[in-house]
């Protein structure tokens, strides 16, 4: 009986995580082909660190000019990746902002799942733990609040923000429930990092 509550589970969680995904996928599949706005062209265009992903710490160390990726190696490495593959084709670096916010998504899901399934909330939500955790990640992925972020390139710094920190989040959870927290923890702070 265990054994297939927990597979039940198991594919209720990937289910919502398809939700979550398709979700993202469509809300945002309009935003593809906008063009480069604003601080694009600072961080994107003009950056000569995004050229080349060879020396491999050249994107690693971001420009000093004040624009979205200085001081931000993570954001500047995922941009040389896009230069890497389209260059300057807006429709992969739009692509990539919304595979990382769905990203975000499904962590948010896991965190409000695990989270009502602890000992202090399950008696109350841990039945309802995955439906609930589904509406308010798909009800977060969607809201309009996100839609400079995701359809802005060089917002990809706020998105990859969020990511981290719900990263951080979920991989503490996971080690403060499990028989075996090491790795999750040191996955948080290298999440955190």
């Amino acid at each position: 009986s265990d054994v297939c509550s927990s597979d039940l589970d198991r594919t209720a969680a990937r289910l919502a995580g398809c939700v979550i995904a398709i979700s993202a996928l469509a809300t945002y599949a309009n935003s593809l082909s906008c063009p480069m706005i604003s601080d694009d062209g600072l961080a994107i265009v003009r950056n000569v660190t995004i050229r080349s992903l060879w020396p491999p710490w050249r994107p690693l160390l971001p420009p000093c000019d004040r624009s979205a990726v200085d001081r931000r190696p993570v954001a500047n490495v995922s941009l040389a990746l896009n230069y890497a593959v389209s260059k300057l084709d807006v429709r992969s670096y739009h692509v990539v902002n919304v595979l990382f916010h769905a990203g975000a998504g499904l962590l948010l899901f896991g965190i409000l799942r695990r989270s009502l399934a602890l000992p202090a909330l399950q008696p109350r939500f841990g039945r309802a733990a995955t439906p609930l955790a589904l509406c308010v990640a798909v009800l977060w992925t969607v809201h309009p609040l996100h839609t400079s972020a995701v359809t802005y390139i060089v917002q990809r710094t706020e998105v990859l923000a969020g990511l981290f920190s719900f990263a951080t989040l979920l991989c503490f959870i996971r080690g403060a429930t499990s028989a075996r927290p090491t790795p999750w923890y040191a996955t948080a702070v290298c999440a955190c990092a």
